[in-house]
């Protein structure tokens, strides 16, 4: 009975991921987590570990153990991010399809109407919701450059769980036909991507919108080409701060972000780095080692120079990378494959993408939207066993 109570909690705050009534310094907050571990000690069927699972569970307890002897350093809440990760897979690998398009649209309007409030009355939205959020980055005057930040710490982490929030109800789609609440959550999500001046958001956005329409069918092509012109002349007439610069910077001159955008940069600078690490250390350089290496990987190499980003932190393949190397590596590796090999589904490519992309560029390894896109592709319900 009381699993009735405590799976709803794990998707609402899986899905609502940056709230707390007692904010610790991250952005993510570990309330799914503790849900999630109620359930591990309540439910029996909640411990029973897959085989498949098994190769994921023992990189996330190598990287709680995996420490460099010349610089020992250990924190639990850096060094348990791949169990958290596994945890929160684990959940939705057995709950999934527990959601329902009405649930999803209430958190998606639960979001919308803070958000809104946060548009309207910057100062209103900070007394009401600041004290849930680790912090509140967005300006006070939203006709500054940033936008609405709502149920998140900045407006990037809600334009991006607003794309989620549409691939989410694409996914629901499959097994439960609720095309009003469908329509609602994706026409409530993109208003939040426009609200919130997301560069994050409005190229997640587009990504998704031409890989899930180019599947050489030119009616769709047609209509994912026009959506993404729309989208564009939408975000330079309506001056959207950030989103209209780096859309428009991604078309004309894409090597203007890197060098005037400090948060694309980061996550370039932290893919950089990643990505050197492996290259000159394979099996990588232990636990919370990254600031280390990467300082002295950007003193090393010119390619950084001019690129606004700081040590790129922002990303967490580059962390991943730069402390466990290769066990990474082919962790990403048979992620993404038997992602791309299960699943029979004609539009998987673009939600596998995105989900990685989350990974590469833009978020914690924690944030729960991962697990719950590639929990649909590595173990794959009846529905997605066909070319539709």
């Amino acid at each position: 009975m009381i699993n009735k109570f405590i799976i709803p909690c794990v998707f609402f705050f899986s899905f609502i991921p940056y709230v707390s009534p007692l904010p610790i310094s991250s952005d993510t907050q570990p309330i799914f987590v503790i849900f999630i571990m109620i359930l591990f000690v309540i439910s029996p069927n909640f411990r029973k570990i897959k085989k498949t699972e098994i190769p994921f569970l023992i990189l996330a307890l190598l990287a709680i153990f995996y420490i460099n002897p010349e610089y020992p350093s250990f924190t639990i809440k850096k060094s348990s991010s791949l169990l958290i990760a596994f945890l929160s897979y684990h959940f939705f690998s057995l709950h999934r399809n527990k959601l329902t398009q009405k649930f999803l649209f209430f958190i998606v309007l639960l979001n919308f109407i803070v958000l809104i409030i946060n548009f309207v009355s910057p100062s209103v939205y900070s007394q009401l919701f600041g004290p849930f959020l680790q912090a509140v980055r967005s300006h006070s005057d939203m006709k500054g450059p940033r936008g609405a930040s709502g149920l998140a710490p900045e407006p990037g982490f809600i334009g991006a769980l607003s794309v989620f929030y549409i691939m989410a109800t694409i996914i629901i789609s499959k097994k439960e036909n609720n095309k009003k609440y469908k329509y609602l959550i994706i026409i409530l999500s993109v208003i939040m991507i426009t609200l919130t001046k997301s560069g994050t958001g409005l190229l997640l956005l587009v990504l998704f919108t031409l890989l899930y329409n180019i599947k050489l069918n030119l009616l769709r092509l047609l209509y994912g080409l026009i959506l993404t012109l729309l989208i564009f002349n939408i975000s330079k007439n309506l001056n959207l701060g950030r989103a209209s610069y780096l859309l428009e910077n991604v078309i004309i001159q894409p090597e203007v972000i890197l060098k005037g955008d400090a948060s694309v940069g980061s996550r370039y600078i932290g893919i950089l780095v990643g990505t050197t690490s492996f290259l000159e250390s394979p099996f990588g350089n232990g636990n919370n080692s990254y600031e280390r290496v990467a300082v002295d990987i950007i003193k090393k190499n010119n390619i950084f120079r001019g690129i606004e980003g700081g040590i790129g932190k922002s990303s967490s393949y580059g962390r991943l990378m730069v402390e466990l190397g290769l066990f990474f590596v082919i962790f990403l590796f048979c992620l993404i494959y038997f992602s791309m090999n299960k699943s029979k589904w004609r539009y998987s490519t673009s939600f596998i993408v995105i989900a990685t992309t989350f990974i590469m560029a833009s978020f914690s390894i924690t944030f729960p939207p991962i697990w719950y896109l590639f929990s649909h592709f590595h173990n794959p319900s009846k529905e997605w066993s066909v070319h539709k």
